[in-house]
């Protein structure tokens, strides 16, 4: 067994692993019954952390074969999210468990080795050279077993937690040989239709994601493609014994039987991180769903009207009502205070519709609130590991309202505190910060005042005074739990900034593919004395869009740049 205070050091330790970060993304899919051009329409917003420049670079790349448009990455030679003139695509993160960790027991005969259920076995061993500036180059050696590298290595806190005669290594998919998820991109930007996806996906290894498609003869689909461990036992959630062999991965999901479906008869298909299998489905995924707000949003919104069209989903891209702040208010309001400037707040919440506006106040107090009732429900409870898991949870805290109130009582003190009493508590001292914040003139308090999307620039930020000049921001709707997504760090000194959302929107129509919509959220240019740099960050969040279409000359004429690239030795 792990000791319980070796949890919050393990999740840090985790958390510095070299694999791909768990993000959040919106995508959905309808059949032409259901547009208004008789053909599918396709809409796709990845969320990944803000910065400039962004992560994403609008191009159109034409060859005399074939043309591709949508979203690339520097030092990617694809493009990862777009469509090819006969089939588009968009990717959400599965939240699925790949990666595990294993205790490892050192030999006691030998420390260059480690045990296996089929004996000792030497550890893989390398040397890395570090050059450092002004000084002698450091060289590390870098261990690996059977599981994978020797995480207990990297720092001298972490060989303390293995304990004498062990260590830690980690396994993940991410790091396995024989990932051919490049070539399987590859074989996706080339597709010509459904079938092609697929065959295409059927090599993609890692990072899982759910990847909804659609082509031109009108067929839609989904499916989560990657390699995704079946273990012989447990789920992977707590670091397993390596020697006994008990819980080893045994293969991986076959492909046929991932999640995926084609042409369903709803004619829709949306995810936006929430559970993607039943109860029933016989293989694990894992834990980590996001809460189904979202997906529940768009349901919404696709039941709202018979058709839709380009434009419908690029507003439904930037809609801002959160449904948990709709779902917890009825719980909460009853208990507020009547008086003085909490009776304001509440007056004010009462009416509201649960639209995260940037021009409001309301957001702002019912963010401040649901916040402080995190604080009050857990912090007494978990002590110094209450800042890495303070967060807004509002099913947890709906949970706890309904069927879980002992949360509300701190075991600590008498007499017993009640849900009611918490929730008075925590309106007062979300409060008390906002008057401190803003003054006392509660109807002027605005959400976009501290909830501002926060576009830090991967060089510049490091350097006091300079920082301002390459750092953009822009005041933002929503919040964690809209569509129009903008993440806050709860615990931090910005608790209400928003740093993580859809750097890059695309709605494709496939009945018209150069009517497809586009936007990235900052700028093509990423130098700050360029006229480029930064200047669709208003765009973006009025959720305007751009087409990138038309021909080479009338878009050159239009203001366009043209980059044509030649073989050596051409002309």
């Amino acid at each position: 067994m792990v000791p319980r205070e070796a949890a919050a050091a393990l999740q840090d330790l985790f958390a510095d692993y070299p694999l791909p970060q768990t993000s959040a993304s919106n995508a959905w899919v309808v059949s032409g019954q259901f547009t208004e051009g008789g053909k599918p329409l396709l809409t796709g917003d990845p969320h990944l952390r803000f910065q400039t420049p962004n992560l994403w670079y609008l191009a159109r790349i034409e060859t005399p074969q074939w043309k591709i448009i949508g979203a690339t990455a520097p030092g990617v030679p694809f493009t990862i999210l777009g469509h090819n003139g006969a089939v588009a695509w968009s990717f959400t993160t599965t939240e699925s468990d790949t990666r595990d960790l294993y205790i490892e027991k050192i030999d006691p005969s030998d420390p260059k080795r480690y045990l296996t259920p089929d004996g000792a076995l030497a550890f893989e061993s390398r040397q890395e050279r570090i050059k450092v500036r002004g000084a002698a180059d450091e060289a590390i050696e870098v261990r690996a077993t059977r599981h994978g590298p020797v995480l207990s290595d990297a720092r001298d806190e972490y060989a303390k937690l293995a304990g004498s005669g062990h260590v830690i290594a980690g396994a993940a998919v991410a790091l396995m040989d024989g990932d051919l998820t490049p070539q399987a991109i590859y074989r996706l930007n080339r597709a010509r239709d459904a079938a092609e996806v697929r065959a295409a996906l059927a090599e993609f290894t890692a990072p899982q994601q759910n990847i909804l498609y659609a082509d031109a003869a009108g067929d839609i689909g989904f499916i989560a493609a990657a390699r995704v461990p079946i273990r012989s036992r447990g789920e992977g959630l707590a670091p397993a014994p390596g020697w006994t062999g008990e819980y080893e991965w045994t293969g991986f999901i076959p492909f046929d039987a991932l999640p995926q479906s084609l042409n369903p008869p709803s004619g829709r298909i949306v995810n936006a991180n929430h559970r993607i299998v039943p109860d029933s489905y016989r293989y694990f995924l894992g834990h980590g769903w996001t809460p189904a707000y979202r997906a529940q949003r768009i349901h919404q919104i696709l039941d709202a009207q018979p058709r839709h069209t380009p434009e419908s989903f690029a507003l439904a891209q930037i809609d801002k009502v959160s449904l948990a702040a709709r779902d917890l208010l009825p719980l909460m309001l009853p208990h507020a205070g009547t008086d003085g400037i909490a009776g304001a707040a509440r007056e004010l919440l009462s009416v509201w519709d649960g639209a995260m506006a940037r021009e409001r106040p309301e957001p702002l107090i019912f963010t401040a609130w649901l916040r402080a009732l995190n604080r009050r429900l857990y912090e007494h409870r978990l002590g110094p590991d209450f800042p890495a898991v303070w967060d807004l949870k509002p099913t947890f805290v709906k949970n706890v309202l309904m069927t879980q109130q002992r949360w509300c009582d701190d075991p600590a003190t008498q007499p017993a505190e009640d849900c009611p009493t918490a929730i008075r508590g925590a309106l007062d001292d979300a409060l008390a910060e906002l008057v401190n914040a803003h003054g006392a003139g509660i109807a002027s308090w605005r959400w976009g005042e501290v909830h501002y999307a926060r576009f830090r620039h991967a060089l510049f930020d490091a350097i006091p005074v300079v920082r301002e000049f390459g750092n953009l921001r822009v005041a933002q709707d929503g919040s964690d739990f809209t569509l129009n997504r903008g993440t806050s760090r709860i615990a931090s000194a910005l608790p209400y900034a928003s740093v993580h959302g859809a750097g890059y929107r695309a709605v494709y129509d496939l009945g018209n593919l150069d009517n497809s919509r586009f936007m990235q959220a900052t700028g093509q240019s990423g130098n700050p004395l360029s006229r480029r740099y930064g200047d669709l960050k208003e765009r973006w969040r009025d959720g305007g869009t751009i087409l990138i279409a038309g021909t080479r000359d009338a878009l050159v004429k239009g203001g366009a740049s043209l980059l044509t690239l030649l073989p050596e030795g051409a002309p």
